[in-house]
């Protein structure tokens, strides 16, 4: 997209924080991304163009420290808030971080399977769901869990799951403790059925230990 860079607004605007937050729930929800960063970065831009933004990639970046130059991975606008998202391995790259920095919009490193904390002056750290996507591991669990799931609700029940993982959970932990918890839970008639409490909320609590 061109001139996209003079349609960014102050980060801290409403705009900004709400196209900001929308990206990370975006990014957030996207699982067997390819490792490639070349595959990764137009995967990432897929997706958000999916979401509504407009989006530019390989945005020149002048100004940083030693009289290097870059180029940022990727430039976002959603309903007049920007967004700049940099694409790092394990941890944020301290160019990254000074690319972002040129940038008054709402700033995001996107990394490989882990999440921390943001570095002063960005925004958002997202773990990208890169290689494993547990599709198998998931379907083990639905198929445990003694409550039946509709669609929408597998969509949310595979986010805390996935959620639980990357804070490092075990997998088959959970799965066992899905299966322990279908043999407690007789279902003899509805009103035992309706008390079967949500699998969004029995990983949240991490009722499986």
């Amino acid at each position: 997209m061109k001139n996209i860079s003079k349609k960014i607004l102050h980060r801290s605007s409403k705009s900004a924080q709400k196209a900001g937050m929308h990206a990370v729930t975006t990014l957030e929800r996207l699982y067997g991304l390819p490792d490639k960063a070349g595959l990764l970065q137009k995967a990432v831009v897929s997706e958000l163009e999916r979401a509504g933004f407009s989006v530019c990639t390989e945005e020149q970046v002048s100004k940083l420290q030693q009289r290097r130059t870059g180029r940022l991975d990727v430039l976002a606008v959603y309903r007049g808030g920007t967004v700049a998202i940099e694409l790092d391995a394990r941890s944020p790259r301290q160019k990254s971080i000074e690319k972002l920095l040129q940038f008054d919009a709402f700033r995001i490193i996107g990394l490989r399977n882990i999440s921390m904390p943001p570095p002063i002056g960005i925004d958002a750290v997202v773990a990208l769901h890169v290689g494993q996507d547990y599709e198998e591991e998931f379907s083990r669990f639905v198929a445990a869990y003694p409550r039946q799931m509709s669609a929408d609700e597998q969509k949310a029940v595979l986010s805390v799951f996935m959620s639980k993982l990357r804070i490092g959970r075990d997998a088959n932990q959970i799965i066992l403790g899905a299966r322990r918890y279908a043999q407690q839970c007789t279902l003899k008639d509805n009103e035992l059925a309706a008390e079967i409490i949500p699998a969004v909320e029995w990983l949240k609590e991490e009722l499986w230990g």
